[in-house]
């Protein structure tokens, strides 16, 4: 069991934070100086007022940054995605047919890059969405709508996904 003397025993016992037994997340200083980590929640979606139309911004999620802006970048990783699509601004943007952003794909930032793509292989399947056409995010080659993704890469105005799930949530 956990007591305060264990405690007290543990942090006599360190000498230094680098012998600490885990280690912490490097921070990454991103847009407006905000400073974020890997492995935390965000959202992604492409950068509509760039003038770069394969940038993509990320959102933080949950906690002090949630729903701001942390970072853009041209190739942003992320695992365990959802693919999530607001009713609201999907309706909007084909009423004005003008687009706003409303869809993003959420899940944990696994890797950030500012300057290069990451390289794909074949196995990786395009997934994309549009709101004039669809409701949802689809699979561009078969047009079948994905909910979600084991992993995704968002990069060159697309995103591209391993381990898709077809089935709605419940």
């Amino acid at each position: 069991m956990y007591s305060e003397q264990s405690q007290a025993t543990f942090f006599d016992n360190v000498e230094s934070v680098s012998n600490l037994p885990c280690s912490l997340p490097e921070l990454i200083i991103g847009f407006k100086d905000r400073q974020y980590a890997l492995g935390m929640s965000v959202r992604g979606y492409r950068d509509l007022n760039s003038k770069n139309s394969e940038l993509f911004s990320i959102q933080g999620k949950g906690g002090p940054l949630s729903g701001k802006v942390i970072d853009h970048s041209v190739s942003v990783a992320i695992d365990d995605a959802t693919f999530n699509v607001r009713v609201g601004g999907q309706r909007r943007t084909r009423v004005e047919k003008r687009r706003c952003v409303h869809a993003f794909v959420e899940g944990q930032l696994t890797q950030v890059k500012k300057d290069n793509i990451t390289t794909l292989g074949s196995d990786w399947i395009e997934v994309t969405y549009n709101p004039f056409y669809t409701d949802t995010f689809i699979e561009k080659s078969s047009n079948k709508a994905v909910y979600k993704a084991k992993k995704a890469i968002l990069q060159q105005g697309s995103v591209w996904c391993k381990g898709l799930s077809y089935e709605p949530p419940a």
